[in-house]
Parts: C-alpha cells; sequence; structure tokens
C-alpha cells in the first residue's frame, strides 16, 4: 500500500501505543486509501466515520496481540551470568 505507512504496535518493554498514536495512523490510512489529504464538505462525515472506525480497529489489535514476556533487568541477568559462572552456587 504505502511504504511509509506509520507502524503502531511497539517492542516489547516499550510503552504502549497511545490513542493520538493510533488516530493519526488511521488517518494516514485513510487518507491513503482516498487518495486525498483531506475530505470535502460532502464526504466530510463518511470520512470521519472512517477514521475512527479504522482506529478501534487498530486499537483492539493491538490489544489482543501476543507479545513475549518483558525483557529481563540488568540484576537478573547478572544473576545468571554469575550462576554460570560458579556453577549455580554463588
Amino acid at each position: 500500500m504505502c511504504p511509509d505507512m506509520n507502524h503502531c504496535d511497539q517492542p516489547p518493554g516499550s510503552p504502549p501505543t497511545g490513542a493520538d498514536e493510533i488516530r493519526a495512523a488511521a488517518l494516514q490510512y485513510v487518507r491513503q486509501v482516498c487518495g486525498s489529504q483531506t475530505s470535502s464538505e460532502d464526504h466530510e462525515a463518511a470520512f470521519n466515520l472512517a477514521v475512527d472506525q479504522v482506529a478501534e480497529a487498530t486499537r483492539l489489535l493491538l490489544e489482543s496481540l501476543q507479545t513475549k514476556p518483558p525483557p529481563q533487568s540488568t540484576t537478573e541477568w547478572e544473576e545468571d551470568d554469575l550462576r554460570f559462572f560458579y556453577g549455580g552456587a554463588w
């Protein structure tokens, strides 16, 4: 579709995507599909409805995606290294 589309999914451990980011991506998508940057007065209601529906679908999609557990903290990494180095008895 468009190689410059924004990505709303975030790497594990990063803050969740906000409503403003989702709405901006939905607006970008609807503009791309319509082929225009703005809607005419005749189509403004349909344009805004499409943006709202795409934003809601995107929010639901992002909520339902399975993510990997967050990465270990540095402390846990250090503990794992010490266990390996000392054979589990440290």
